[in-house]
């Protein structure tokens, strides 16, 4: 079979491949897939005639046909109110009504007047997986963002739908891609304690000690929030177990001073300072005795954590020897 062009050029040559569609029962829509991939359109776009019909519909069985003409159209244009459609069908993971958008065809990456991101973000953020490879199959970006610049990965991520992770990951979107606050998705699973979706993220060489804009990191998060195969996961990915916020707060500190025992064990282990302290001198004893986390305490005490720094020590106990020298 040739493909044209309107003009009559000839595209491609699908000889071979139309015998084996034949032959296994596929349909146009599957014949314009494997066009797709050819000529770099999406499907969505592509109609095909023949001189026995005018315009082949997705649901017939391919035929043995010498030749076919091909169109490639172009999209609506961004006003069209069926935008507004579109994000209501992503919304509520109309999977059937997406694909009827889509083949008007509807831009994918497209906003249309009233709304002001790619209608994607909301059925990666609502676990919506098949409404999103319809969307990546369309040519929707990867990396497409609000304008806070979270991306379909990062709604995806913070919500736990490590089915649309995978989908997104494989599609090439950034892993690393971080928000207005440098929130990544790395972070925002491990704050919200979703372990597979770590997991699937540290596998895709997400940085695992990408920072937030105030520094705080994700192993960080998952010790505040208690989350203690996050916080493993994260360490056998080499997290770094010392890291500090913009106020010298480490993980160590952050779970003791949640009483998060576990955690903290985890933490010792790993070797984290357990005599590390915040700007305000207070350590991770210090706080855990203050919450009154006695079993945290004991850890820590087991482990030879001090009530201070060896350094303040030193500084608070030592001589003034240079008031000394000058009197």
């Amino acid at each position: 079979m040739e493909i044209r062009t309107v003009a009559g050029t000839v595209l491609i040559q699908l000889h071979e491949e139309l015998g084996h569609m034949v032959e296994s029962g596929k349909y146009v829509r599957d014949l314009k897939t494997l066009i797709a991939t050819k000529i770099g359109h999406s499907r969505f776009r592509l109609r095909l005639l023949s001189e026995e019909i005018n315009e082949l519909q997705d649901d017939m069985p391919v035929r043995p046909l010498p030749s076919l003409q091909l169109v490639i159209l172009g999209y609506c244009v961004p006003e069209d109110p069926d935008y507004q459609e579109l994000h209501r069908a992503c919304e509520n993971n109309q999977v059937v009504e997406v694909e009827r958008l889509l083949q008007k065809p509807l831009n994918p990456n497209g906003t249309g007047a009233a709304i002001d991101h790619p209608p994607m973000l909301l059925a990666a953020g609502r676990g919506h997986l098949e409404v999103v490879r319809l969307f990546l199959e369309a040519g929707a970006g990867q990396n497409a963002a609000t304008q806070a610049k979270t991306t379909a990965l990062i709604f995806a991520a913070q919500n736990g739908h490590s089915e649309v992770v995978q989908v997104l990951l494989e599609a090439r979107a950034d892993q690393n891609a971080a928000g207005e606050n440098g929130d990544t998705a790395l972070g925002v699973a491990a704050e919200d304690g979703h372990s597979e979706v770590v997991r699937l993220l540290l596998k895709a060489r997400a940085d695992q000690n990408a920072a937030r804009q105030d520094w705080v990191t994700a192993l960080m998060v998952a010790a505040d929030g208690g989350h203690l195969e996050v916080a493993r996961l994260l360490l056998e990915a080499g997290a770094d177990q010392n890291a500090v916020d913009q106020d010298g707060v480490t993980a160590l500190i952050i779970a003791a001073e949640d009483g998060q025992r576990e955690v903290v064990r985890l933490l010792l282990e790993a070797r984290a300072d357990q005599n590390a302290a915040r700007q305000d001198g207070e350590t991770a004893l210090m706080v855990a005795a203050e919450n009154g986390h006695l079993e945290v305490v004991r850890l820590l005490l087991e482990a030879g954590a001090g009530p201070f720094r060896t350094d303040r020590l030193r500084s608070e106990t030592r001589p003034d020897r240079s008031r000394s020298r000058s009197r």
